[in-house]
């Protein structure tokens, strides 16, 4: 079983995942500061 095609698949799939990352950590931060800013 291939895990990985070739390295181009495998930059393309590094680049989704640190985008979500990002998004992710935006959405946290964001959540962070309404629950701070309420209280």
């Amino acid at each position: 079983i291939l895990l990985f095609g070739d390295g181009k698949d495998n930059r393309l799939l590094k680049e989704q995942l640190i985008s979500l990352r990002i998004q992710f950590k935006n959405t946290v931060e964001k959540d962070l500061d309404n629950l701070s800013g309420k209280q």
